[in-house]
């Protein structure tokens, strides 16, 4: 069979028919003025932009491969051509801009960055990879088309589009194939795929799940393999790993993607903490099986959510909801910290374990945090009040809702069971019960208490009691919070009548400061 198998043919849009055009007569001339070298440049485009056109999507991921020369030189020596050729071609040369060679960051070879007809244009020779046992960073030298395609992750990203011929080439002769049938795999030998880079696990993962693809079984069972698993602990820095967890999650099916981490047993090994923050086995086990189980049910009957369709497609927040459920086992534990000191888990897990932001965190940590509240609120329904809901609300934030979001899924996961059967008669009654504590929020009005501002601020409770500022502040602001939760209708005279019964608590506070004398002005 010929290696270099034509497929379909691609069409171009205009502007990258004006991008084709521009680098095959630079490619020319440059031929014109190498006379001496024995082969003629050829620029293939590489990677993510041939597959999504073949699936009919577009995209602005165009990178270049160069056969006979650097990135960097092409790319500044095809801006040397625009700026000859100014006039006729109607472009300006612009800046080439250099990522330098940085193994740690998975940058393997230098890369050369353009624009293009306003579009960011990537440059790199073809390659081959070589690995050593123990590390991820490989010998790099020139290569042929081939061993360009064979080093890729996947097969559906190891297809070429040859900007000089206009024709796919699918040199590992199973691309074209797979992509056709929704199928991932691995161009070389998936155990030895993985060994050189045990990171390509969850790229694959993610393709899979962003593609709706299948991963063919022999891929899968490499990526089960406790050696592989352990060599991504080992030699794939954090940043790396959060980098790939982060697309599964904001992706279009982060589901998926949790279902395929569960599937190959590398919970252990993502969603941890740093192995040096741990006292060995103290970790919990997963839970995504009946994290995954529940989410799902109450996705597939949106009738039964809390959220709006646009609150469940906000991506970056449902970001946490997905974080939650892959975390939550971590609830009640602790870990070292940076500074070696004992702190929660979850949000060390998440901003330490992968390297996301202390703001996703952080906003993980709040909600699975607040899971123990909103279950003794939902326990004691017969004595639910203005204020107790509303002070709930107000210990969850303006993200209230996406937290009893979770707490919901909290509750039903109690009702799955280890093959991810739900129990459809609990989990009505859970739903229900969630229902009811939403629509007691939304009846009374107390959706936006979280941003409730007090009444009566500090100044005029110093004025108002002949106090000066002290810690008694911080009480009686919630005190005024409170009472304005309880009495929405009231004013702020009311509030004072209500404030001076409380004196005499926050004059004993100023007393007992210490060193304040009688704290009165």
């Amino acid at each position: 069979m010929n290696s270099t198998r034509t497929g379909p043919k691609i069409i171009l849009t205009e502007q990258e028919s004006k991008i084709r055009s521009l680098l095959v007569e630079a490619a020319k001339f440059m031929d014109h003025i190498d006379r001496d070298k024995e082969c003629k440049l050829e620029l293939r485009v590489t990677g993510g932009w041939v597959r999504d056109k073949l699936l009919g999507h577009e995209s602005n991921d165009l990178d270049i491969a160069v056969n006979r020369m650097t990135g960097a030189v092409f790319a500044k020596r095809l801006q040397a051509h625009i700026n000859a050729n100014t006039d006729r071609l109607g472009l300006r040369p612009q800046q080439v801009h250099t990522i330098a060679l940085n193994p740690e960051k998975s940058k393997h070879l230098e890369t050369a960055t353009t624009k293009v007809y306003d579009v960011d244009v990537d440059f790199v020779n073809l390659r081959s990879e070589e690995y050593t046992e123990s590390s991820r960073i490989p010998i790099v030298r020139f290569g042929t088309p081939k061993e360009d395609a064979l080093r890729r992750d996947a097969t559906i990203n190891a297809i070429f589009y040859n900007l000089t011929t206009e024709k796919v080439e699918d040199f590992t002769e199973m691309g074209l194939k797979d992509l056709n049938r929704g199928i991932i795999r691995t161009p070389l030998d998936p155990f030895a795929t993985f060994k050189d880079d045990p990171l390509r696990i969850l790229r694959l993962i993610r393709f899979a799940s962003r593609f709706n693809f299948i991963i063919e079984e022999h891929v899968k069972m490499a990526m089960k393999d406790e050696a592989i698993k352990k060599a991504l602990a080992v030699k794939i820095s954090r940043e790396r790993i959060g980098v790939e967890i982060e697309k599964i999650l904001k992706g279009p099916d982060p589901l998926l993607g949790l279902s395929l981490i569960e599937e190959t047993g590398l919970f252990n090994f993502v969603f941890y903490p740093p192995l040096d923050r741990l006292d060995q086995g103290q970790g919990p086990q997963s839970s995504l099986i009946q994290g995954i189980s529940a989410l799902r049910y109450i996705l597939d009957k949106p009738e039964v959510s809390i959220l709006t369709a646009n609150e469940l497609n906000d991506r970056s927040a449902m970001l946490q909801v997905y974080l939650f459920i892959s975390v939550v086992p971590w609830k009640d534990l602790k870990c070292r910290n940076a500074n070696k000191k004992m702190s929660e888990a979850v949000s060390i897990v998440i901003i330490d374990g992968l390297k996301l932001s202390s703001s996703v965190g952080t906003s993980v940590a709040k909600i699975v945090n607040s899971l123990d509240l909103i279950q003794s609120i939902m326990e004691s329904e017969a004595t639910w009040s203005r204020k107790q809901i509303g002070l709930m609300i107000r210990d969850c934030g303006n993200t209230w809702k996406y937290t009893m979001f979770c707490a919901m899924i909290f509750e039903l996961q109690k009702h799955v069971d280890d093959a991810g059967t739900i129990s459809n008669k609990s989990a009505q009654l859970v739903i229900k019960g969630f229902k009811r504590l939403y629509q007691y929020i939304i009846s009374n009005e107390l959706s936006d208490v979280a941003n409730l501002k007090p009444i009566l601020d500090g100044n005029q409770l110093q004025s108002l009691f002949g106090l000066k500022a002290g810690r008694w502040m911080r009480l009686a602001i919630e005190d005024v919070i409170e009472w304005q939760i309880e009495n929405p209708l009231s004013s702020a005279g009311d509030c004072r009548e209500y404030m001076l019964t409380l004196k005499d608590t926050y004059v004993r506070m100023q007393v007992s400061k210490g060193g304040t004398g009688n704290g009165l002005k």
